[in-house]
């Protein structure tokens, strides 16, 4: 009896816990190499007054490695004015931000993906309509427009 009712509380704790859905990631296609959006991407960052605080190249870290992978390369960039106000609220935030977008080859086409920064809401103690989040939401859409 107990060893079923703790597979029971497990199971529903399982699916109890917030996942992250397909539509939390965002997924866009360029036409320009991994390079130029990259470029055009950290170039939009700091025109919009946001810090670009790292540049990862996973392919070269790979390739120090001895192992292959097509380009990829993280970026990662934020504006503390507005994302130090969300962190404020809920400090695991700061798992989350700054805000992370990654541009890769993938086969021949090159792709830019970030995961949407409503899923603050969902996983951490912010409003959905936070002001401060909404501004991150819209953020992030325009500049990775921008670099396409």
């Amino acid at each position: 009896m107990k060893k079923s009712f703790l597979v029971v509380v497990l199971h529903l704790s399982f699916f109890a816990c917030p996942l992250i859905a397909a539509e939390d990631f965002v997924l866009k296609t360029s036409t320009k190499s991994v390079e130029d959006v990259t470029s055009a991407l950290k170039k939009a960052i700091t025109n919009a007054g946001a810090q670009v605080f790292a540049e990862i190249d996973h392919a070269a870290s790979a390739k120090a490695a001895g192992i292959e992978l097509q380009p990829t390369i993280l970026i990662i960039f934020g504006n503390p004015k507005i994302g130090t106000q969300i962190i404020q609220q809920d400090r695991r935030v700061g798992l989350q931000l700054p805000l992370h977008v990654l541009v890769w080859n993938d086969n021949g086409s090159t792709k830019i993906s970030y995961e949407n920064p409503t899923v603050i809401s969902n996983r951490y103690n912010i409003k959905s309509d936070d002001e401060n989040l909404q501004k991150l939401v819209i953020a992030v859409a325009k500049l990775t427009d921008a670099s396409l």
